[in-house]
């Protein structure tokens, strides 16, 4: 009997997924409190390594300060741009797709079911 995908689990898992999207998307950083405690955090480890610095300076702070900004911009225009798209491209392509050791045989439902599981158990 060859294998074949069946379209209703993988339209229940659609589902499932844009709920669990939809609750996540409402808790996303609506309160003015989180911003201001990462910022306070990052003014407090300034403040700290301008009190007892880890090693001895030898470059303006402007220039250093430039240096990580421009880097740290660089990094998450990267994420954004690059990244970012990539791993949604790839996640939404193995929800459509089968793939794997598994679907490459074509099995009865308890060997599948079994094998699935001998698998998982080697991958952790």
């Amino acid at each position: 009997m060859p294998h074949t995908y069946d379209l209703t689990a993988s339209r229940k898992n659609n589902i499932r997924l844009e709920k669990e999207m939809s609750i996540f998307q409402s808790f996303e950083m609506k309160s003015v409190l989180t911003p201001l405690i990462v910022l306070a955090t990052l003014v407090l480890l300034f403040v700290l390594e301008r009190l007892f610095p880890l090693r001895k300076i030898t470059r303006a702070l402007v220039g250093r300060l430039l240096v990580n900004f421009s880097i740290s911009a660089l990094a998450f225009l990267v994420a954004a741009l690059l990244v970012r798209p990539t791993a949604q491209a790839t996640l939404h392509w193995t929800n459509e797709k089968t793939f794997g050791v598994v679907h490459l045989v074509p099995l009865p439902a308890p060997f599948e079911f079994f094998s699935r599981d001998v698998f998982r158990n080697f991958h952790n």
